[in-house]
């Protein structure tokens, strides 16, 4: 990814990595239907994106 990015200078830093598959109530996140990506959140979406453990107010957070 930060090769990637750095061709067109935006600069990639790996900050921390926390694993979140051990948490049973993450479950259900593991097969998450993004539908056809119209812009528009769904709940789901949401109660993932709360899963953002020290990540600042401007930082990027990628889920795998």
């Amino acid at each position: 990814m930060g090769s990637l990015f750095m061709q067109g200078g935006i600069s990639v830093k790996l900050g921390t990595i926390e694993d979140l598959s051990a948490n049973p109530t993450l479950l259900q996140f593991r097969n998450l239907n993004i539908g056809n990506c119209w812009g528009f959140l769904t709940t789901p979406h949401m109660e993932l994106f709360l899963n953002r453990n020290s990540v600042g107010p401007t930082d990027i957070v990628v889920y795998r």
